[in-house]
Formats: C-alpha cells, sequence, structure tokens
C-alpha cells in the first residue's frame, strides 16, 4: 500500500483492496506529480484485470487532477488493464467538458465489471 504525505494540501493514493484504489484530498496541479506517480506504481504492481479508482473524496480538483486521470487509463490500457474511474465530481466533470476532453474519460466512467 502506497501513501502520499498527509498534509492539508495533499492528494492520498491508496489501494483499500485488490483492485480498487481510492484518491483523498486535493488533487491539483501542486499534487499531481506525486499521485500520477504513486498512482502508476499501483498500476504496474496490480494483479487484476480491472483497476476501480474512487474519486468520492477528492475535495479540489484541476486540469492536472483529469491529466492524471486520463494518463492512469492510457498506462492501464498499455498494460492491458481495465481502469474504471467511478464518482468523479460533478467540478471535474465540467473541467473535462470545457477542456473538450469529456469523451476521453468518459470512457472510463463507471465502466462496469
Amino acid at each position: 500500500m502506497r501513501r502520499s504525505p498527509s498534509t492539508a494540501d495533499s492528494i492520498e493514493v491508496r489501494e483499500v483492496s485488490p483492485g480498487h484504489i481510492a484518491l483523498h484530498g486535493i488533487l491539483e496541479y501542486e499534487t499531481a506529480r506525486g499521485a500520477h506517480e504513486q498512482g502508476l506504481a499501483l498500476i504496474a504492481e496490480s494483479r487484476e484485470p480491472r483497476l476501480e479508482v474512487d474519486c468520492s473524496q477528492i475535495s479540489r480538483a484541476d486540469s492536472a487532477a483529469l491529466a492524471v486521470l486520463i494518463d492512469w487509463m492510457a498506462e492501464a490500457r498499455a498494460r492491458r488493464l481495465r481502469l474504471c474511474v467511478v464518482n468523479v465530481p460533478p467540478h471535474l466533470r465540467a473541467i473535462a467538458r470545457i477542456s473538450e476532453v469529456e469523451e476521453l474519460l468518459e470512457q472510463g466512467i463507471d465502466c462496469g465489471a
């Protein structure tokens, strides 16, 4: 299990059970690099064919969060894994829409078992 430092302006990326990754905290430009690296490590270590990323505990996000999620989806696909993003906050969906990458994000949202 990997964890990021716990500070007021941080994001925690952790595997809560096999195939289930939870994000908790702030996923913005300042925290994106660490979150990205932690997520890539969890994807690389996974023995599950499907990974679920739960975004319900993201308190704030910006376009960097969107970039992280899309890159994780690409990395999982390259490893022949399915990465599904669940509980995407409305503000993150709005960023995807404004950035015209909503379709990319939608490919991984609630993608089923």
